[in-house]
This record gives structure tokens, sequence and C-alpha cells, in this order.
């Protein structure tokens, strides 16, 4: 009876490792850290430059992009990269800060979408951009 709990243990043991592990690189969480997220600004690329759409959006604006963020999902593993963003097309780059953690984030959506972490400069691939792409694009097609 020994011999079959400690079977039964190891089997348990092995498989909550491989879960793990499975999450680890293959999971995804969504992209905002903390319930208290702040739109410091957005910006499009149009033409090979930069346009600031909105500095500090406030009200209604800000609320409808912090939903539709809410909603993208990235990659649990994260990566370091110096990879220059300039040669791909990117429509859309979001500053976000979050003052209950102090942490500035930067979302780049486009034909590479990532969230990059400007303090550790860490950088998460975001998997569902294509629908976040036509939601932001929305907002300001009014």
């Amino acid at each position: 009876m020994k011999n079959f709990l400690f079977y039964i243990l190891c089997f348990v043991l092995i498989i909550g490792t491989a879960f793990g592990f499975s999450e680890y690189f293959y999971g995804s969480t969504g992209i905002l850290k903390s319930g208290i997220a702040d739109v410091a600004g957005i910006k499009s690329f149009e033409d090979g430059g930069k346009t600031r759409l909105l500095e500090d959006a406030e009200g209604e604006v800000e609320e409808e992009i912090i939903k539709i963020l809410s909603k993208a999902e990235r990659k649990n593993r994260g990566s370091v990269s110096t990879e220059p963003i300039e040669g791909n097309r990117t429509d859309y780059e979001i500053e976000l800060y979050f003052s209950d953690i102090y942490e500035h984030y930067f979302v780049y959506l486009g034909e590479k979408s990532f969230v990059y972490d400007i303090e550790n400069g860490k950088r998460w691939e975001i998997i569902n951009a294509e629908e976040i792409i036509p939601e932001i694009d929305a907002i300001f097609a009014k």
C-alpha cells in the first residue's frame, strides 16, 4: 500500500510540473497588471511618421481604451529584445501607467504587436491584436 501511494504521489507531481511548464511557455494572461491604469498618450504611425492622437486621455475615451485593452492577451513567456520596431508596420503606440504599482508600459499594435516593459527591458507578444486594432480604429473614426 505504501508503494502504491508513493507512485500516485510521484505521478501527481510529474503531471503538475508538466502542466506548470506548459502554462509558462504556452499560456497567456491579460496585459493590464492592475486595476488602476492611466492612458498617458496614444500615437499613430502614418506615412512613416508619428502623430500624437491623445495626450493624457481623460473620461469616456480613456475608459473605452482601457476596456478594449483589458481584452488583450499576452504570452506568459517574456523575452528581452533590442529589436527595433521602426521597420515594422505599427498602427498605434499606447503609453500606459499603472499608478498603484508604479510601472510604465508601452503597447504597440500593428504588424508585430507587443507590450514593452521599459524598466525591465522585456516585451511580450500580444496574441489577439487583430481583434483589438479595429476597435481602437473605431474610437478615432468618430
